[in-house]
């Protein structure tokens, strides 16, 4: 009465039972397809996970550049009969202003989170010199430097992922 199914990958001989993998009893073609969907849903996981820890990353560098520039606003605050003091209170808001950018998803205020610090970090070197290691100055630059890092990771990876999902 019950005539078992007939695979076309084993002989035509067996059931599709006995032609599949042992343990889930599914034929092969069958289980080249789960491999595939596991794999693309591996791919979406991977892809998902890459994109959170870049939010975190641009969540990180605003945070510091927000930090950098109350800290700016702070030194100022302290100096601020020095006459060449201006350019800290300046820089100062502009840490803060591209920090608070730094929180939507567009993406030149990655660019500015990249360029910014750099040109901070240069002038201040242009203007007082190397500074201490144990100095505010010192902190500007530490805090400028992982900015710059965490904004070029967000820039490299960005193009890593938009030439993954192409």
């Amino acid at each position: 009465m019950y005539k078992p199914l007939l695979a076309a990958g084993c002989g035509g001989n067996h059931s599709w039972l006995s032609c599949g993998n042992s343990t889930t009893k599914r034929p092969d073609h069958a289980m080249a397809h789960t491999r595939g969907r596991w794999k693309q849903l591996y791919k979406i996981q991977l892809l998902n996970h890459k994109i959170q820890n870049m939010k975190t990353v641009r969540l990180f560098a605003g945070l510091f550049l927000i930090l950098n520039g109350i800290l700016h606003i702070i030194e100022y605050l302290n100096i601020s009969s020095n006459p060449g003091s201006i350019g800290i209170l300046a820089f100062g808001l502009i840490y803060i202003i591209v920090g608070v950018l730094l929180f939507n998803k567009k993406l030149y205020p990655v660019y500015l989170g990249l360029i910014i610090p750099i040109i901070g970090m240069t002038l201040s070197i242009i203007k007082f010199g190397i500074p201490e290691l144990i100095s505010l100055s010192a902190l500007f630059k530490f805090i400028g430097l992982i900015v710059v890092i965490c904004c070029a990771y967000i820039l490299i990876n960005r193009k890593r992922l938009n030439t993954s999902t192409t």
